[in-house]
């Protein structure tokens, strides 16, 4: 199936569940669920790869945090089925659920299942982090990050070599699609 082809496809289900997506450029599908917004990436080459995600909900101040949030994402990520939170390389966390499916449809079921794994993860998150309880996370001044950077919820900040020497010494991933992860354009 094409790029094009699975773009509709999960398009058409979303719309078919209730969400208003939005294609991007590279025709991934960005749609709100419950107050927050979530990715549904369609731009994989993998046909059988299924990923969602709930980028920047968490933008990571200094290296005391981020070592916190290291942890807390360890924890949440080996603590809540199939969750994954991770800390980019550009010092903001993202959750994800990512799976391998013999069909491109074979998501529909868990789809449902697989949101509620994320906000379990990211209320998790929160609250790992000192944060508080859901309240805080449905404010409606943070609902793309539980906490916003001061610029905006896609902005970057600034790269340079001692955030590149935190980024290794505290375990972020350092791979190219975090560096595109992070550049996904959400508004």
């Amino acid at each position: 199936m094409s790029e094009s082809s699975r773009t509709e496809a999960y398009r058409e289900f979303l719309e078919e569940e209730g969400y208003r997506p939005k294609v991007d450029e590279d025709g991934d599908l960005i749609f709100k669920a419950e107050g927050l917004t979530f990715v549904l990436f369609a731009a994989d080459e993998d046909e059988t790869f299924f990923k969602l995600a709930l980028p920047n909900i968490w933008s990571v101040e200094d290296a005391a945090e981020k070592a916190k949030a290291v942890r807390a994402a360890h924890d949440i990520t080996r603590d809540v089925k199939v969750a994954k939170v991770y800390v980019t390389k550009r010092r903001s966390v993202w959750c994800s659920v990512e799976a391998f499916f013999g069909e491109q449809d074979d998501f529909r079921p868990v789809f449902t299942r697989s949101i509620s794994a994320m906000r379990t993860a990211v209320r998790e998150f929160a609250e790992k982090m000192g944060f508080g309880r859901s309240r805080e996370i449905e404010d409606e001044r943070r609902t793309f990050l539980l906490r916003a950077p001061e610029d905006s919820a896609t902005s970057e900040p600034p790269e340079d070599e001692a955030a590149d020497e935190e980024d290794d010494e505290f375990g972020a991933i350092d791979d190219d699609d975090a560096d595109a992860e992070d550049e996904t354009d959400l508004t």
